[in-house]
C-alpha cells in the first residue's frame, strides 16, 4: 500500500512536532541543568552573600536566612559531590541551624571539631527529606561559630561511609567588606 502525498505530509507534520516538542523538553532540562550549575558556582565563588530576607504572608513576619558553604570536603565514598552548607535562619523570632548535606542521611549523628580541639558527637534531627539536620541548640551553635575559626563535621549519608565538611569562619568575605561573622552578628540580633 503507497502512502499519498497527504498522508506523507502528515507524517512529515507528525515528525517535525515530536522533534519541535524534544528540542523545547531539551532546552528546559538543560537551562535548568545550567542555572543550578552557575547557582551553585555563584555560591562557591561568593560563599558569602547578603542576609537574605523574604515576607511570611500567613505570620506577617520575616524570615532571614544567611548560608555558609562547606570550603573542602573530604570524601570517603565513590560520591565526590558532597558539599555541605550551613543555614542559619530566623523565622520571626523563632531561630534555626541546619545542615543540608544534599545527601540522604542514614542517621542524625554528627561528630564537631572546632578548631584544632575535641571531637564532640551530637544526635541532631534529621528533616522531612533526610537531606538536612537541625542543630538542637542553635543559639548555643551560634556562639560557637562566632567563637571559632573552623568547625569540622562529619555525618554519614545513607549506603555511605562518613563524610567531612570543613567550614572556615573567619576567612571569608562578605559583599564589600563585611564578614561572614558580621552577617551572623546581624542575625544573632533578629533571633539567636
Amino acid at each position: 500500500m503507497e502512502e499519498t502525498d497527504w498522508e506523507r505530509k502528515e507524517l512529515e507534520k507528525g515528525r517535525k512536532l515530536f522533534y519541535g516538542f524534544l528540542g523545547v523538553i531539551f532546552l528546559i532540562v538543560s537551562g535548568t541543568v545550567i542555572y543550578r550549575h552557575s547557582l551553585h558556582q555563584h555560591l562557591k565563588n561568593n560563599p558569602r552573600s547578603a542576609i537574605l530576607t523574604r515576607d511570611d504572608p500567613m505570620e506577617n513576619r520575616k524570615i532571614r536566612t544567611l548560608l555558609l558553604p562547606s570550603e573542602s570536603n573530604y570524601s570517603t565514598s565513590i560520591n565526590f559531590n558532597n558539599d555541605a552548607t550551613l543555614y542559619f535562619r530566623c523565622t520571626g523570632s523563632y531561630p534555626e541551624a541546619v545542615l543540608a548535606t544534599k545527601r540522604i542521611m542514614s542517621n542524625g549523628r554528627i561528630r564537631l571539631k572546632w578548631d584544632e580541639g575535641k571531637v564532640e558527637y551530637f544526635a541532631w534531627a534529621i528533616s522531612n527529606t533526610h537531606e538536612a539536620l537541625f542543630v538542637p541548640d542553635p543559639k548555643d551553635f551560634v556562639s560557637k561559630v562566632l567563637n571559632h575559626k573552623k568547625l569540622m563535621v562529619s555525618f554519614t549519608p545513607f549506603s555511605s561511609n562518613e563524610e567531612f565538611a570543613e567550614f572556615r569562619l573567619d576567612d571569608e568575605k562578605g559583599i564589600g567588606t563585611i564578614s561572614f561573622k558580621d552577617d551572623l552578628k546581624t542575625m544573632k540580633s533578629f533571633c539567636f
